[in-house]
């Protein structure tokens, strides 16, 4: 998961220095954009080891098992398709990449400023309803009401 997590954080940060902008401030929808991508990355870069391990995963048991190591696995999965039965069943997965990583990017950024507020004002409950309900300008200017 190296990969997704480098990506999503590259695509951040190039944000932030291109347009100025802290990467708090960065809008909803771009973290969800970056994320899909990120998530675009990790299947593209990961891929045919996900098939290889799948294929040593339904392999059988004790003496039925052909598969006795990742190399085998390798070149029977090579033998039974070339370079393209690494690939097999890869546009399911890439459809259902984008929009899972948005979402979790995108949830994984919220729960990272809410915590960080939770933190910094012990939970005061007004600012935590205006977050949650998406208040956000109103939530600053709560904050900046407790700060003076």
């Amino acid at each position: 998961y190296g990969c997704w997590f480098l990506s999503f954080e590259a695509m951040m940060s190039a944000d932030a220095r291109r347009t100025g902008v802290p990467r708090e401030q960065i809008p909803t929808w771009k973290v969800a954009l970056y994320g899909g991508v990120a998530g675009e990355v990790l299947w593209i870069s990961s891929y045919p080891l996900d098939v290889v391990k799948s294929r040593m995963q339904t392999d059988g048991f004790g003496a039925q098992q052909k598969l006795r190591s990742m190399r085998a696995a390798f070149a029977d999965t090579y033998a039974s398709g070339g370079v393209r039965a690494f690939w097999r069943g890869v546009g399911p997965t890439l459809a259902r990449a984008a929009p899972v990583s948005a979402g979790t990017f995108a949830t994984y950024v919220f729960v990272l400023f809410v915590s960080v507020l939770c933190l910094l004002f012990r939970c005061r409950s007004r600012v935590l309803m205006c977050v949650l309900t998406g208040y956000l300008p109103y939530s600053a200017e709560i904050v900046l009401r407790m700060l003076g």
